[in-house]
C-alpha cells in the first residue's frame, strides 16, 4: 500500500476529485439543463472554452489548489405553499 494522507490531505483529495465529478456531470448536463450547468462550471472555475465533451477527462482536469468562488444556488429553493385553510374557520 501506499503513503497514508493525513487528514487535510485526504480531504483536500476529496474535494478535487468532487470538483472533477461535477466538471463532467456540468459538461453532459449542458444539452439538458443549460442554464443549470452554466452555473455549476461556474462555480467551479471551468473557463467557458473548456466546456467541452472532448474536455472530460486528464487534458481538461481542473488544477489543485484552484481558489472558487463563492457558492451560491444552482436551483431556487422549493418551499411548499401553505395549505389553505377550510372555509369557515
Amino acid at each position: 500500500m501506499g503513503e497514508a494522507q493525513s487528514a487535510p490531505e485526504r480531504f483536500a483529495t476529496i474535494l478535487h476529485v468532487t470538483a472533477e465529478t461535477l466538471r463532467a456531470v456540468g459538461i453532459v448536463t449542458q444539452p439538458f439543463i443549460p442554464g443549470a450547468a452554466a452555473k455549476l462550471l461556474d462555480l467551479i472555475g471551468v473557463p467557458d472554452d473548456k466546456r467541452r465533451m472532448q474536455d472530460i477527462g486528464a487534458a481538461g482536469r481542473l488544477e489543485a489548489g484552484r481558489v472558487l468562488p463563492a457558492p451560491v444556488p444552482i436551483f431556487p429553493r422549493y418551499v411548499e405553499a401553505e395549505a389553505a385553510e377550510p372555509a369557515g374557520s
